[in-house]
């Protein structure tokens, strides 16, 4: 995962991201900033440049560097930002959240320059949505007070009581569905949303082994195409080991005669003794012995 700002989320390399100071006081302070403990800071966790003033950044090779002593004191956050007066003493009541396309009195709301009090942080733009709630609840409230009055009125003006009239309309709706008419309303099914699902077989793994075909992987041609190909290259892999096998024992042999021959060579030459030639042909022979009998097995 590549560097990203843990205050507002910005992962272009339009900026550049900071790792947090290595001093106490100074982190402490980044910190407060970001509303995070020691804790919850790790060492992947970066700040971007937008959240320090011009005068703080420096240009050194291609990338952008503050001074040691800089703290953070723009809080922009997804199109949001505020500029704090004083970084190390941010708390919940000096700093508030503004869109830039919100502010229409550029100067009483400057962002570069000047600082926004808790008192004006309501924007004409929050002022305007009130208002235009309050309209939408009193048309809403308007509506529904005319909706029950209507409703008092036919019902006032109709012959038959209520209850009766709802009965009826219940028991012709019943019967208009095919459902008995003589069940009450009230104890009428109730149906599920939801369609039912029907128990299926397990399905049948595919065969990895040789040892796992069963009859039932020949109940279809491609199911028996597939335990065939299986058991094919089984056979392939097995005669592939028994080759290089009997490729291994006959050097092995071929190394094992050419041994006793030098043995038998250094005797006749008098370079060992009879004992010490004895001694190497029987250790000679009970390797062959050996490697005779993995052999068979």
């Amino acid at each position: 995962m590549g560097l990203y700002c843990i205050l507002c989320g910005k992962k272009d390399k339009s900026v550049s991201y900071l790792r947090f100071p290595s001093n106490k006081h100074i982190r402490k302070q980044w910190l407060k900033f970001c509303k995070k403990s020691e804790k919850n800071l790790y060492a992947s966790h970066r700040l971007c440049t937008d959240h320090f003033k011009p005068e703080d950044l420096r240009k050194h090779l291609k990338c952008v560097v503050v001074h040691e002593k800089a703290i953070p004191c723009i809080y922009t956050m997804k199109g949001q930002f505020l500029t704090v007066e004083n970084a190390s003493k941010i708390n919940d009541d000096n700093i508030c959240s503004i869109k830039t396309e919100q502010i229409s009195d550029p100067e009483n709301h400057n962002i570069n320059g000047s600082y926004l009090p808790s008192n004006n942080c309501l924007t004409p733009f929050r002022q305007k949505e009130d208002v235009c709630c309050s309209s939408k609840k009193k048309r809403l409230d308007f509506d529904s007070i005319e909706l029950v009055s209507n409703d008092d009125t036919e019902i006032g003006n109709c012959e038959i009581p209520p209850n009766n009239c709802l009965t009826e309309l219940a028991t012709e709706l019943v019967s208009n569905d095919g459902i008995d008419s003589t069940i009450p309303i009230q104890e009428l099914p109730v149906f599920a949303l939801t369609p039912t699902i029907c128990d299926s077989a397990p399905p049948i793994p595919d065969p990895r082994y040789v040892g796992d075909i069963q009859l039932s992987h020949f109940a279809t041609p491609r199911r028996a195409t597939r335990a065939i190909n299986v058991m094919r290259r089984t056979v392939t892999q097995q005669r592939q080991k028994i080759k290089t096998l009997q490729k291994k024992y006959k050097r092995c042999k071929q190394r094992i005669s050419s041994l006793k021959d030098l043995v038998l060579y250094l005797k006749k030459r008098n370079y060992i003794s009879e004992a010490v030639a004895d001694n190497l042909m029987v250790r000679l022979n009970s390797i062959y012995r050996s490697m005779m009998a993995s052999n068979i097995e």
